[in-house]
């Protein structure tokens, strides 16, 4: 669990924060690419779960009353998603691009983040940096939140 967090908050890739917050919220992969930034709340460091990025680039609703939910996240999480909005931001004026889906997570082309290709960004991380662990993303997702300590 130590080793798997000390992997990720060294995870040196764009979608790094990406997995990292699956860690400390628990949600799976398509909510994490279904979040917006008005699914974040800054003041009571938390973020809302209410859809869900499918295969083909759609967003859509849960598959459950159960599914939607708000999901407390550690400061470290929360100031990360905050400097990343402002990135996100300059990159989007500088391309003069239209974040028209309000997507936390895109590709550095400033498009919606394919989970396929995640997965495979994922694994082929995982692979070189603990190549005794399982690769998959199902390690570090589905726990409950804060299973993991930061310090």
């Amino acid at each position: 669990m130590i080793r798997a967090w000390a992997f990720l908050a060294t995870f040196n890739h764009y979608l790094g924060l990406l997995f990292r917050l699956i860690m400390a919220s628990g949600c799976r992969l398509g909510e994490a690419l279904g979040l917006t930034w008005d699914n974040v709340c800054y003041d009571k460091s938390e973020i809302h779960i209410d859809r869900q990025l499918n295969k083909k680039l759609e967003f859509k609703p849960l598959k459950t009353k159960s599914s939607y939910r708000s999901v407390s996240l550690p400061a470290e999480i929360m100031d990360e998603l905050k400097q990343h909005q402002a990135d996100q931001g300059k990159m989007l004026d500088l391309s003069e691009i239209k974040n028209v889906a309000n997507a936390i997570f895109l590709t550095k082309n400033l498009t919606l983040v394919d989970g396929r290709n995640a997965l495979n960004i994922f694994k082929d991380c995982a692979k070189k940096q603990m190549s005794d662990r399982p690769t998959s993303i199902h390690c570090v997702t589905y726990k409950p939140p804060g299973w993991f300590q930061t310090t």
